[in-house]
C-alpha cells in the first residue's frame, strides 16, 4: 500500500505540474517592449517633432537676420535665406538623432508644438498692437519678439508635457482653442472696423480660447483625430474669404475698411462652419476608424486605461479624418 500511494502521489504531482506549465504557456504575456509601446509617441507626433525642429530653427535664423538689419524684402533673398535654411537643416538633423536615441512619450511632441505656436501667436498679437498696425508687418512677424515668444513656449511646453503627461488630443484641443480664439478676435476686429486694435482683439481672443480649453482639457479629453479634423476644417473654411482678400489687395494695392469688414464676417463664418464640419465628420466616423484594421495596429492605450476603453472609442494617433 505504501508503494502504491507513493506511485499515485508522483503521478498526481506530474499531472499538476504539466497543467500549470500548460496554463503558463497559454496565458497571454506582454513583452517588455509591448508594455511601454502604449506610451510612445505616434507617427503623427513624429511628423510634428520634425516640423517643430525645422520651423523653430528657421525662425531663429530670421530673428538673427533682423538683428543685423537683414529683411526678406531687402532685395537680396539669395543671401537672406542662407542662415535660416542652414539652421533649419541643422534642426532636422538634430531631431533625427534625438528621435532615434530617445524614447519620447506620447503627448509630449504635440504639447511642446502647441505651446510654441501659442507663444508665437501671443507675441505676434501683442507686437502688432504695440506697433499700432492694421495688419502685421514683416518686423512683427519675423522680429525678435516673436522668437522670444516661441522660445518661452518651447520651455513651457516641455515643462507642461512632463508634469501633466498630457494626451495628444488634449494638447491639440488647447492649441485649437488658443489659435482659433486669436483668429476669431482678428476677424471680429475686421468686421468691427477696429483699425489698429487688431492685435488687442486677437490677443483677447487667444486668452479666452486658451482659458476655456485649458479648464476643460482633462475633462473632455478629446481624441487627437477629432482635433486634427477640427483644425483642418477651420483652415479650409477661412481659405475662400482670405483668397478674396488677397485678390482685393492685388487689385487695389491695399485693403480698405469696407473690404476688411466683409472679409472679417465671411472668414468668421467659414472658421466656425469649417471647424464644426470637421469635428462632426471625425466624430461620426469614430467607430469605423477605431475598428478598422489599418488603425488597429497603431492604437495606443492611454495611461489609466488598462482595458483600452478610450482606445476602443477612437483614440487613434494614426487614424485618418
Amino acid at each position: 500500500m505504501t508503494l502504491a500511494r507513493a506511485f499515485a502521489f508522483v503521478v498526481a504531482s506530474g499531472v499538476a505540474l504539466y497543467g500549470s506549465t500548460a496554463r503558463a504557456q497559454t496565458r497571454p504575456t506582454l513583452a517588455p517592449d509591448a508594455r511601454t509601446a502604449s506610451f510612445r509617441r505616434g507617427r503623427d507626433e513624429q511628423v510634428a517633432l520634425y516640423l517643430l525642429a525645422g520651423g523653430y530653427m528657421l525662425r531663429t535664423g530670421t530673428a538673427i537676420n533682423l538683428l543685423f538689419d537683414r529683411r526678406p524684402d531687402d532685395g537680396e533673398p539669395e543671401t537672406y535665406w542662407i542662415l535660416p535654411s542652414a539652421l533649419a537643416v541643422g534642426g532636422l538633423v538634430g531631431m533625427f538623432f534625438l528621435d532615434r536615441n530617445v524614447s519620447i512619450r506620447r503627448g509630449r511632441p504635440f504639447t511642446v508644438g502647441t505651446s510654441v505656436l501659442l507663444g508665437y501667436v501671443g507675441a505676434l498679437t501683442l507686437t502688432t498692437y504695440v506697433r499700432g498696425e492694421r495688419l502685421p508687418s514683416v518686423t512683427s512677424i519675423a522680429g525678435p519678439a516673436t522668437w522670444v515668444g516661441s522660445t518661452a513656449g518651447l520651455v513651457t511646453g516641455i515643462m507642461v508635457g512632463h508634469l501633466t503627461d498630457a494626451h495628444p488630443g488634449q494638447a491639440l484641443y488647447v492649441g485649437t482653442g488658443g489659435v482659433g480664439g486669436a483668429l476669431v478676435g482678428a476677424f471680429l476686429c475686421g468686421a468691427a472696423r477696429c483699425g489698429s486694435d487688431l492685435g488687442l482683439y486677437a490677443f483677447v481672443g487667444q486668452i479666452a480660447g486658451m482659458a476655456l480649453t485649458l479648464s476643460t482639457a482633462w475633462k473632455v479629453d478629446p481624441p487627437a483625430r477629432e482635433m486634427r479634423a477640427t483644425a483642418v476644417g477651420m483652415t479650409v473654411g477661412t481659405l475662400p474669404a482670405l483668397g478674396a482678400a488677397l485678390a482685393f489687395a492685388l487689385r487695389d494695392g491695399t485693403l480698405s475698411d469696407d473690404t476688411l469688414a466683409r472679409v472679417g464676417w465671411f472668414s468668421l463664418a467659414g472658421l466656425l462652419a469649417g471647424g464644426a464640419a470637421g469635428y462632426s465628420v471625425a466624430r461620426a466616423s469614430r467607430a469605423n476608424a477605431s475598428n478598422s484594421p489599418s488603425s488597429a495596429n497603431f492604437m495606443l492605450v492611454p495611461m489609466g486605461d488598462p482595458y483600452g476603453l478610450r482606445a476602443a472609442t477612437g483614440l487613434s494617433l494614426v487614424g485618418t479624418f
